[in-house]
């Protein structure tokens, strides 16, 4: 093992130097120089070759080290007179073999094998890439590098550590060489004598007073390289150098070119910078880098304002779509299977920076949600289609003696609206996140679940038209919220039962009602959820149906937020737990949980076979297609215990089926039978 350090400056002789011309006469060639670069630990000798000529890091080792630039090819990939006559016209790329056995004659081949390694290639047709040095016109970037840091601190980035990767970018910006041999693009403004004099034309105005342009011209190349100028410096007619310009050059400047300036200064004024850019990661080096230092360069200031960095869609497997592989998703195709709203809503759910990972059962659970918000529309346009409460939420008014769980959901709705904030910070996604909680969660599983009965044609208490108000108020708040996000589905709802001529785009974002804000019941509701949550647990560990009503429910909570909230929405608890009731104490059978201890009671027999017959004749009902307001004549037949059940509760049974008259032990009209505890229950009905 040898170090480095002993190996510095200690010089070779090339085993080709002979028959190579671009090798011989060459100064502090062909000499061992230390570099952190390359070397590794884990394979090789720690001698690599290096070839200051071909690659921009062998280009940097080289003008650290004062290395030469030796490089014998042409601009077609071919080898020049300087690699020799052997090489001479040959294709460098297809010449390995024919080196390598130049070599092995001589006897200095050491060892011959394939390497797998990463190799830059064409983006198009995937060919490798040749890496030569070519003479380039540079900006001198790091002239400018703290004014550029400076400009990207005013910036405001989403994410922040967006702005923090373009920040280290500027740090290390070398000078951007803006020249290209390129026959198509901007030709490069520079006219360039013999005498080391050059000009750079900054306009077209300025061009035609020094040029023999005689009439206007395509100013673009062939016809660009005809135009000549005189040197200021020895009045020799010199022509342009022959390069364009860099094509990030073009996007680079494009932010005001496109807007006519200096020609027009007012759409200038009045558009520049720009208020917002969205661009995936690729564009720290390519476009925002290109518009930072020409913005910079030319006014001094910042080109954009607030930048949000969006990822990849990639496939499932994390893999780039592409027509190659098979895996590309057009957005046809999602539009096709599920709408246009879905779609939008699937791709704004996740922070817009991260790579997405497209995925066609998460589109479903998308779809859905947009299922259950359907049902709630329909559910709220059967049950509370109330002009009056349409009028009230329209003028702001406030109904009064709301109930827990009215005021909750008016909380959460208005809570919701608060995330206007996030969209402001193009947090969009943490807006559609919450509305498909709201939805699912709040709205479906728990408020209308728990207000469903107050709704119901039969129902008569004065609480029905509070939740009709309810219902209203939070459909009304819920579309204008959901409107960037779905914009034909929340359109459809809000002309259909608001306002048949107007659009919902056309409303202002729901301001928040301070007066129905209560943070402090969505803190215990939550509690009262994870409560019903463990309870659903408990039942479905000893088989219990959730329909089937038990004694009581009693909890020991761990702390007293969970007691005072247990208390506070007892109510809430007894129902939707579907107990009688709710008490606080030990009991020797209890499950642990996050709050604390709990255990149930037993069935109440009685209650739970009301409860079975009531959900089994409303499929009976669902299944002859029967509207909610339809009055049935009920027959049930079954054995002689049901039955004295059956007709203990039979105002309940007829409540709970919408029936007009029940009629025990005679059956007509026969729809339907079930069996419970063994026992057939039949059912017949007719309107």
């Amino acid at each position: 093992i040898v170090k480095g350090k002993m190996l510095e400056g200690m010089k070779y002789e090339h085993p080709l130097k002979d028959i190579v011309p671009a090798l011989q006469n060459l100064k502090n060639a062909h000499r061992v120089v230390t570099s952190s670069r390359y070397v590794t630990l884990e394979e090789g000798s720690g001698l690599v070759h290096t070839a200051p000529g071909h690659g921009s890091e062998d280009y940097q080792v080289g003008i650290k080290e004062s290395l030469p630039a030796v490089c014998p090819v042409a601009e077609d990939g071919t080898f020049t007179k300087e690699a020799g006559g052997w090489l001479y016209r040959k294709f460098t790329k297809k010449s390995d073999g024919l080196i390598i056995k130049k070599l092995s004659e001589r006897g200095v081949l050491l060892g011959r094998e394939e390497v797998t390694h990463d190799y830059p290639v064409c983006w198009r047709c995937e060919d490798p890439l040749l890496l030569m040095s070519i003479p380039q016109w540079f900006f001198k970037v790091s002239n400018i590098r703290s004014k550029l840091l400076e400009e990207n601190a005013k910036v405001k980035w989403q994410p922040k550590w967006a702005g923090d990767r373009f920040r280290d970018w500027i740090q290390n910006l070398g000078d951007w060489p803006i020249s290209r041999q390129r026959y198509w693009g901007i030709p490069l403004p520079i006219w360039e004598c013999s005498c080391g004099h050059i000009e750079v034309i900054g306009s077209y105005n300025e061009l035609k007073a020094k040029s023999n342009m005689k009439k206007e011209i395509d100013f673009h190349r062939p016809e660009i390289d005809k135009i000549l100028i005189k040197c200021s410096k020895c009045g020799r007619t010199i022509s342009r150098v022959p390069d364009v310009l860099d094509v990030w050059f073009d996007s680079g400047v494009g932010t005001w070119a496109s807007l006519n300036y200096p020609r027009k200064e007012q759409p200038f004024k009045n558009m520049w910078p720009s208020d917002f850019q969205t661009e995936g990661p690729d564009q720290f080096r390519g476009w925002w880098n290109s518009e930072m230092i020409t913005s910079v360069l030319t006014m001094g200031k910042a080109p954009f304002k607030n930048i949000m960095l969006h990822g990849f869609i990639l496939d499932a497997h994390g893999s780039k779509m592409s027509k190659s592989k098979g895996n590309t998703i057009t957005p046809d195709e999602v539009i096709k299977k599920y709408g246009r709203d879905v779609m939008r809503f699937y791709l704004l759910s996740s922070a817009p920076w991260d790579d997405f990972y497209f995925n066609w059962d998460n589109v479903k659970e998308v779809n859905k949600m947009f299922h259950v918000f359907w049902n709630i529309y329909q559910f709220i346009k059967t049950y509370a289609y109330d002009k009056d409460a349409i009028k009230a939420v329209e003028k702001e008014e406030v109904f009064g003696s709301l109930t827990t769980e009215d005021r909750w959901i008016l909380s959460r709705v208005n809570t919701l609206s608060k995330k206007a904030d996030e969209v402001k910070q193009y947090k969009i996604h943490i807006l559609s996140q919450e509305l498909m909680n709201f939805i699912l969660n709040d709205f479906s599983r728990w408020y209308i679940k728990i207000i469903r009965n107050r709704v119901s044609p039969w129902h008569e208490g004065d609480d029905k038209v509070l939740a009709q108000y309810t219902l209203v108020y939070v459909l009304n708040k819920l579309v204008k919220i959901m409107a960037p996000i779905t914009p034909f589905l929340a359109d459809r709802v809000y002309k259909d039962l608001f306002r048949n001529f107007d659009s919902v785009h056309f409303e202002l974002w729901p301001k928040i009602d301070s007066t129905f804000v209560n943070e402090q019941l969505e803190k215990d509701m939550e509690i009262a959820k994870s409560v019903i949550e463990a309870m659903n647990a408990i039942r479905q560990e000893q088989k219990l149906k959730l329909k089937w009503p038990l004694t009581e429910v009693r909890i020991m909570p761990k702390e007293k937020k969970y007691e005072s909230a247990i208390k506070s929405l007892s109510n809430i608890i007894s129902f939707m737990g579907n107990v009688k009731s709710v008490n606080i104490g030990k009991s020797p059978d209890m499950k642990e949980f996050a709050f604390g201890g709990i255990s149930l009671g037993t069935v109440i027999r009685e209650e739970a076979v009301l409860r079975e017959v009531v959900r089994f004749v409303q499929v009976l009902r669902k299944k002859e297609k029967l509207k909610v307001d339809d009055r049935i004549k009920l027959w049930i037949s079954t054995d002689n215990e049901i039955l004295e059940i059956l007709k203990n509760k039979i105002d309940e049974l007829s409540k709970g089926v919408g029936a007009k008259e029940v009629v025990l032990g005679v059956m007509q009209n026969q729809k339907g039978s079930m069996t419970m505890e063994g026992k057939t229950i039949t059912a017949g009905f007719k309107k």
